[in-house]
């Protein structure tokens, strides 16, 4: 891939109908040959550059929160509000594997009722959840290889499955021992896995990360002079040497040196809360889901090049990016998702890889 040195232009490429509600979850491969789109209403499989339709996919009550698709797009990775995710065959439709869902993975002999009489369950690290409440989802990714899948869940812990066997290979704790009352103390916002690395957005103080092989690790990077901040969105450069969050609370952005745990600089959207976020066109830029549209980043700078949707009036709920920067495809609330091809300025002054970035 050519390095970049800005953005030259963007057009509106396709809107892809169909969903009847609002879209939650997104993803695109490389290739841009296919994308995976999610809400309420399910999932459903395009081909992003024409806008055609390729097909669907269903489960009962399956409300969809996170998606991931392999490399060569014939598996997808689906993860459910309600905690349960799916290994899907995209060629024919059909759900290879079943993974329990999160709340059934908690220990039924914490189950306690409380002193006004709802029955509530001890999380790990401290915290009960209240068994009527359905929060968090199930937010996943393929690990190295895509032998096995990352799930990071309402419990606070990111566990990686054995996609071959079915079993639960390592076990970590993202919250980091976080205690009070749950959701927003506990449960994980986002996975990550990228250059060998997994991160989960789930500890009070930023990002904690492990060695996505071997669930070594445990770094947490924090977000500078905040208390208690989680972010709602996360993303890892393409070889894992950077990670960009968005804060939930706020409408900043916030990115690290994953090696060092440096926080490099903070980007302010000027809106709050960011749906998503991705690295798009190497370790340089990046684009963000936020209520005003698709914010694009040259993340090296600290500058925001452009709002994609901006003149429309109308948000994104979520956001993905083919890793050349070429396509860039977001959510909304109203069921559609847009499709934005994007011409990029070619450079030879910028280091492979985006290593300019200080």
């Amino acid at each position: 891939m050519a390095d970049r040195s800005g953005l030259r232009g963007a057009r509106a490429a396709a809107t892809l109908t169909g969903h009847r509600r609002d879209v939650d979850a997104v993803d695109v491969t490389a290739d841009a040959r296919l994308a995976a789109t999610g809400g309420d209403d399910g999932i459903r499989l395009w081909n992003p550059g024409t806008g055609a339709p390729l097909g669907a996919l269903a489960a009962p009550r399956m409300s969809v929160a996170s998606l991931c698709l392999s490399a060569d797009g014939t598996r997808l990775l689906s993860g459910a509000w309600s905690g349960e995710v799916r290994l899907w065959d995209t060629r024919t439709g059909e759900c290879l594997r079943v993974l329990p869902d999160n709340h059934a993975l908690l220990d039924p002999a914490r189950w306690s009722p409380d002193s006004g009489g709802c029955t509530r369950i001890a999380l790990p690290g401290g915290g009960t959840l209240p068994d009527d409440v359905v929060i968090g989802g199930a937010h996943v990714g393929f690990g190295p290889g895509e032998r096995s899948a990352v799930v990071g869940g309402v419990d606070g812990i990111v566990r990686v499955w054995d996609l071959g066997t079915g079993a639960v290979v390592h076990a970590m704790d993202a919250a980091g021992g976080a205690r009070g009352l749950v959701p927003d103390d506990v449960r994980i916002g986002a996975v990550a896995v990228a250059g060998g690395r997994l991160a989960a957005s789930a500890h009070p103080d930023g990002v904690r990360l492990w060695d996505a092989a071997g669930g070594r690790g445990g770094r947490v990077l924090r977000v500078p002079g905040a208390e208690r901040r989680r972010p709602s969105a996360l993303c890892l450069s393409p070889r894992g040497r950077y990670a960009l969050a968005g804060d939930r609370d706020t409408s900043l952005l916030h990115l690290w040196d994953v090696a060092t745990g440096r926080h490099v600089r903070t980007l302010d959207g000027r809106v709050m809360w960011s749906f998503g976020v991705a690295f798009a066109a190497g370790d340089r830029f990046a684009v963000s889901a936020h209520v005003d549209g698709v914010h694009v980043w040259d993340v090296a700078r600290g500058e925001r090049l452009r709002v994609l949707g901006e003149r429309d009036g109308r948000g994104a709920s979520c956001v993905a990016a083919t890793p050349d920067g070429r396509f860039v495809l977001a959510g909304d609330h109203d069921g559609t998702v847009r499709v934005w091809e994007l011409g990029w300025r070619p450079s030879s002054d910028v280091h492979p890889g985006g290593a300019d970035i200080q």
